[in-house]
C-alpha cells in the first residue's frame, strides 16, 4: 500500500493518484523558488519538471513582497511573479498588500483574472481561503502565505453523485442519477452504451457546456464550474458531429 504524502491515505501500490485528494503519490509539495532573472529576484511559479503534475507550492508573503509593497503578474521575464503558459498576458494582474489581504487589479489581460470565480472588472481585496484564477493557475491566501496550483500539465476529473434533472412537457424526467467517475491524468477512458442512455448528457456536465443540476464535478480536487476560466485551457472537447455551419456557401 502507498500512503499518500498529502492527506495520509492508503493507496493501492498501482495507483499512481491518491484516491481520495486526486495528487500525485510520488510528487512532494514544493515551495515557491527564487530565481535571478535580468539582476533581479523573480519568483517563478511554473512547472520546472515535467514529471511533476498539477504542482501545489506556497510561499511566505513576507518573502514575496520583501522591499516591495505590490507585484505584477505575468509572463513577462521582468514581471515579479513569473507564469509560464500561453493563456497568461505579458503583464497580467498586480498583487498589492493590503490590511485584510491582498489587493488584486486586472492590468487589461486577454483572459481575466478570477476570484472565486467571478471575473475580476475593477480591484478587488482577496481573503483568506478565496481562490484567484489566473490561466490555469489557481492561488489561495492561506494565513501568512500564498498557496498556488499549477494545473497547466494535467487534469484529474473526477464526478461525484452527479444528476441532470430537465422539465419535459409530461413533467421532471432525470437524464444522470448518481454518477461518480474518476478519470486520472493519462488516462484514456471510453464511455460505452446505448442510444439515450446519456452518454452525450454526462459529457457535456463533465466539459461544463450543460452543467449537472446535482453533484460535483472536480478538476485537480478543486470545484470544476466554479473554477471553469481557471481549468478551460487544459480541457478539450471534440463533438460527436462535425461543427459545420451549413447555411453558408463557403
Amino acid at each position: 500500500m502507498k500512503t499518500c504524502p498529502h492527506c495520509a491515505t492508503l493507496n493501492e501500490d498501482t495507483h499512481r493518484f491518491c484516491q481520495q485528494c486526486g495528487r500525485s503519490l510520488e510528487a512532494q509539495i514544493l515551495s515557491l523558488s527564487e530565481s535571478g532573472q535580468h539582476g533581479q529576484e523573480t519568483v517563478c511559479m511554473s512547472a520546472t519538471m515535467a514529471a511533476r503534475k498539477a504542482q501545489r507550492r506556497s510561499a511566505p508573503l513576507e518573502m514575496l513582497f520583501t522591499g516591495k509593497n505590490s507585484l505584477v503578474v505575468g509572463r513577462a521575464r521582468d514581471c515579479d511573479v513569473v507564469l509560464q503558459h500561453p493563456s497568461v498576458s505579458r503583464y497580467h494582474a498586480m498583487l498589492e498588500k493590503v490590511e485584510g489581504g491582498i489587493r488584486v487589479s486586472d492590468l487589461r489581460s486577454v483572459n481575466g483574472v478570477f476570484v472565486d470565480g467571478e471575473k475580476v472588472e475593477r480591484p478587488v481585496i482577496l481573503k483568506q481561503k478565496q481562490r484567484l484564477g489566473i490561466g490555469p493557475f489557481l492561488f489561495t491566501l492561506d494565513g501568512n502565505r500564498l498557496a498556488s496550483l499549477d494545473s497547466s500539465r494535467s487534469l484529474r476529473l473526477e464526478a461525484r453523485h452527479l444528476e441532470r434533472v430537465v422539465s419535459t412537457s409530461k413533467g421532471i424526467k432525470k437524464l444522470l442519477d448518481d454518477v461518480n467517475l474518476v478519470i486520472n491524468p493519462g488516462e484514456f477512458v471510453t464511455l460505452l452504451g446505448p442510444s439515450g442512455s446519456g452518454k452525450s448528457t454526462l459529457m457535456d456536465c463533465l466539459n461544463g457546456r450543460r452543467r449537472a443540476t446535482g453533484g460535483q464535478v472536480l478538476a485537480n480536487g478543486e470545484d470544476f464550474y466554479r473554477h471553469f476560466n481557471a481549468f478551460r485551457q487544459s480541457l478539450g472537447y471534440v463533438p460527436q458531429k462535425d461543427i459545420v455551419h451549413t447555411q453558408l456557401t463557403v
